[in-house]
């Protein structure tokens, strides 16, 4: 297993086999693993199907999906904008704003990709006649 994947223990408790990344903003959003570029479409929940990886290893990829979304969507934000705006210095304005932006900042946005927009109906088992 991948050192940087998350631990078992770090799947969701209602996991039903398939990750799911959520684009909740109004423009596409695409993320480089692996050499390969993934492009996850605005206001849509869709499923990462990643076939050279383990589960544990597409919630990882899922989770750094997230956390470039929502720095994207924070670095573009009002929120953003007033803290850069509190240095006056022009030599310094990026190296304090980095330092005024803490992971409190994205949190929210973080957990946003990590959730469907509508939750998905449950799966319908039925048995079928064998073959």
């Amino acid at each position: 297993m991948n050192p940087m994947s998350p631990a078992p223990s770090q799947l969701p408790a209602d996991f039903d086999g398939v990750f799911r990344f959520t684009n909740w903003t109004d423009r596409d959003f695409t993320a480089k693993w692996g050499g390969i570029a993934y492009t996850f479409p605005a206001m849509k929940t869709t499923p990462m199907v990643i076939l050279q990886a383990t589960p544990y290893e597409i919630q990882y990829i899922r989770k750094k999906f997230a956390k470039e979304l929502a720095e994207r969507e924070f670095f573009g934000s009002k929120e953003y904008s007033r803290l850069d705006n509190m240095n006056k210095d022009d030599k310094l304005r990026t190296f304090q704003a980095a330092v005024a932006y803490t992971p409190q900042n994205i949190e929210v946005l973080v957990t946003k990709c990590l959730e469907p927009l509508t939750p998905a109906p449950a799966p319908q088992p039925k048995q079928v006649p064998k073959e």
